[in-house]
């Protein structure tokens, strides 16, 4: 029903890029409003508890049906990740209560979020350099690929850098709703453009077939009569 391509398809790209496109232009008109911080917030602190917590539920229950100590050391890491997501979702329910009570009380959040992203941004920059050092040196990366890693190094050092600066107040929740607001209207456009083109290029390769196969059965019935008509005995 919804094979790529089909109407079905088209219908259900179209809703979610709909859905997408109203997602990013509500953040664009709210990116100040507390309430609607609060409400967006909020669902998305439960979503990642919800998500983190069945995760772990069901990395228990591996454990606890294949407990073999091999399993045990694959899933920990699993585990602490799913653990730190918990924290996170659980952190990010403490930031909607703070900022529906008085916004001022969450500026340690605020100051915790920019330095966390920016160390990270900076930290994954560099990591990306050296492998891309690496890889370049080993040969397993071309040239040009090793080019387009330090270009990524660099743009993300250089996020981590601005984040820091500028990204640990208040601010910091606006820009990223605002962030979302853009990010949601783009990836709508492109979600809608990109399901219709899809959809019009199969329907000219099905109509393209369909003649070609439609040419092919009308050839073969010329042939089968010129065949019949050769083998008709002559009066």
């Amino acid at each position: 029903m919804f094979k790529r391509g089909s109407l079905a398809w088209l219908i259900w790209n179209l809703i979610f890029s709909v859905i997408f496109i109203g997602f990013g232009i509500a953040n664009l008109i709210n990116n100040n409003e507390a309430n609607y911080q609060f409400v967006i917030i909020l669902i998305l602190g439960i979503l990642i508890v919800v998500d983190a917590s069945f995760r772990l539920l069901f990395n228990v229950v591996t454990v606890i049906n294949l407990g073999k100590r091999n399993l045990i050391a694959d899933t920990r890491g699993h585990a602490i990740l799913c653990a730190f997501e918990l924290a996170v979702g659980i952190a990010v329910i403490h930031l909607a209560r703070l900022i529906k009570a008085d916004i001022t009380q969450a500026d340690f959040l605020f100051r915790f979020i920019g330095d966390f992203v920016g160390i990270a941004a900076i930290v994954c920059g560099c990591l990306v350099a050296v492998y891309g050092t690496i890889l370049v040196v080993k040969k397993a990366y071309r040239p040009i690929d090793g080019v387009w890693a330090y270009l990524g190094a660099a743009l993300l050092v250089t996020a981590g850098i601005l984040v820091l600066i500028y990204l640990t107040n208040e601010n910091v929740l606006r820009a990223i709703f605002v962030l979302f607001g853009v990010s949601g209207c783009v990836t709508g456009a492109m979600l809608l453009f990109g399901s219709i083109f899809i959809y019009v290029r199969v329907r000219k390769q099905k109509r393209a077939l369909m003649e070609h196969i439609t040419n092919s059965e009308n050839e073969g019935q010329v042939i089968e009569a010129q065949s019949a008509e050769e083998e008709k005995p002559e009066e």
